[in-house]
């Protein structure tokens, strides 16, 4: 069986994604993570959308389209978030791989996503570092 990620190339794009995330999304991620802080914030400060829950919502366009197999390793990640988002703004996030190595039995695969609203300015901008098994046997 061939590895399914080894014609992946650095720069090709993984995900496109457009994202509208409204109160009920924000609702379910806050419960997810059982973080009620936001019930201490006023009503401007509730007008945005928490910045880990556009990062949770970017990767997982990623994890979707390369269908991640069990046994995978989330090893790091890193954020720079340079703007804030309105509940219900519509965002764009783009996904590309940056670098895809073997070692040993584990492929390493680095994604680059880059989020930004309707305006072109940027919100997000992160790397993750995913380590799966590795199989390229035929």
């Amino acid at each position: 069986m061939t590895d399914r990620y080894s014609n992946i190339k650095t720069g090709t794009e993984i995900s496109k994604e457009s994202l509208i995330i409204d109160s009920n999304i924000i609702n379910n991620y806050l419960n997810a993570i059982n973080d009620s802080s936001r019930v201490e914030l006023n009503e401007l400060e509730k007008n945005f959308i928490p910045p880990m829950c556009i990062a949770a919502l970017s990767l997982r366009g990623v994890i979707n389209k390369l269908k991640i197999p069990g046994g995978t390793i989330h090893t790091t990640q890193e954020l720079e978030f340079t703007n804030s988002a309105k509940t219900g703004e519509k965002l764009e996030c783009i996904a590309k791989l940056i670098l895809n190595s073997i070692r040993g039995d584990w492929r390493f695969l680095t994604i680059g996503i880059n989020v930004t609203n309707k305006e072109g300015k940027n919100i997000m901008y992160g790397k993750s570092n995913i380590m799966l098994p590795h199989n390229d046997k035929e």
